[in-house]
């Protein structure tokens, strides 16, 4: 039985701990990450360059300061399955950049939500 879901709320863990699941469970469809996570675009470059992530469904990191519209794009790029991005509030994201990748989402009739659904505050 391979692990699929991951759910990390409300802890206090380093980076290295969440790459660690990513790395090392092929079958993840699912992880969530409530804790501040510290990793920057080039992090998640070279996550998908190692990985391959052809199970992955669902990426929820509620406070990646360090993630943009790139580590979206990489994400898209990279997992087959992947239909849920969020919480791209706690990401290092603007409106203009959450508005052009559902316009890329939308013109590709690419079946991925980005969460929040509205606008940011």
């Amino acid at each position: 039985m391979a692990l699929q879901n991951v759910e990390l709320l409300y802890c206090d863990m380093s980076d290295n701990v969440i790459r660690y699941f990513l790395t090392n469970s092929p079958f993840l469809k699912r992880i969530v990450v409530g804790c501040v996570i510290n990793m920057t675009d080039g992090d998640m470059f070279r996550l998908c360059a190692e990985c391959e992530f052809r199970h992955l469904e669902e990426l929820w990191f509620s406070c990646a300061r360090y993630l943009t519209a790139t580590s979206v794009e990489i994400l898209m790029g990279h997992c087959p399955n992947l239909r849920v991005v969020g919480q791209l509030s706690g990401w290092d994201m603007q409106q203009d950049e959450l508005d052009c990748l559902r316009a890329v989402i939308a013109a590709t009739n690419t079946d991925l939500t980005l969460l929040p659904v509205g606008n940011f505050a």
